[in-house]
């Protein structure tokens, strides 16, 4: 094993991967040292890289002034920014000297395109800490958002239901796919607060399992055709599943879509 994948070896945070797994990933990751009281990837507008701490300390500062623990080694840093899609709210200031690996969202994608089940393994370990981490620190998610979903036979109907109830959606930060999003857009004029690119796992499709099990998610509409085949039939499942375990208010048809309405008013 190389000197690098020895740094990620002894990390807690691998525990799940065998060797030539790890050798592979930090291939992908760049390795920095750093210094007491050194910025560390500083905020530059939209998030494009996280990081992993291997050995040192890291204070995060929030600019809501929420009470933070401080990240040592095997932690992450900049997860929430990477699962979420959103711009980073908190500075992260060293506390000590110490090493950073950095990947970048762009290297996340390359590591999917060569080796896809280990890109998935890896953001299910970031997204696994990230929900450690906001139980550990006992702050509560905001359950604020609505995911949309249909078939595409389905599309008129939830387009007519939007425009009847577009006075209570114009308020619901939305997700949807990206065609679902277009279409809001181009129809109603409604925009979407996050687009879902199934082709990619950075805002992607594993997004929507992301904030579900992060607790952001209040209510998920996904209009189905019950007897249609579908090729994505095993991925619907298994949010829906999801849904079940963390208590999401789910919808399938126009009925129940008008009834979860009440959640957000």
């Amino acid at each position: 094993m190389s000197e690098k994948a020895d740094l990620f070896q002894n990390l807690e945070t691998f525990k799940d991967f065998y060797s030539e797994e790890i050798e592979l990933i930090c291939e992908y990751f760049s390795i920095h040292k750093f210094f007491d009281l050194q910025e560390i990837m500083p905020k530059t507008g939209r998030d494009t890289s996280f990081g992993l701490l291997l050995s040192g300390e890291i204070s995060i500062i929030d600019d809501h002034q929420v009470d933070n623990p401080s990240r040592i080694a095997g932690d992450f840093l900049g997860e929430m920014a990477l699962l979420e899609s959103i711009d980073r709210q908190a500075d992260f200031i060293a506390a000590s000297d110490g090493q950073i690996a950095i990947m970048t969202f762009d290297d996340i994608e390359n590591l999917k395109l060569k080796h896809p089940y280990l890109a998935v393994k890896l953001v299910h370990c970031i997204t696994q800490s990230a929900v450690e981490n906001i139980r550990n620190s006992g702050i509560r998610a905001h359950r604020k958002y609505m995911i949309l979903m249909v078939d595409e036979t389905k599309m008129s109907d939830l387009l007519d239901w939007v425009q009847k109830e577009i006075d209570i959606l114009y308020n619901i930060p939305i997700f949807a796919p990206e065609w679902v999003a277009q279409s809001l857009q181009q129809n109603i004029n409604l925009n979407v607060k996050q687009v879902i690119n199934s082709n990619v796992l950075v805002g992607g499709a594993d997004t929507i399992g992301a904030q579900i099990i992060l607790g952001n998610i209040k209510a998920l509409v996904c209009l189905r055709d019950p007897l249609a085949r579908r090729p994505n039939r095993a991925s619907i499942d298994a949010i829906l599943r999801l849904c079940d375990t963390y208590q999401v208010i789910c919808a399938t048809n126009i009925q129940t879509a008008r009834a979860i309405l009440s959640a957000f008013t």
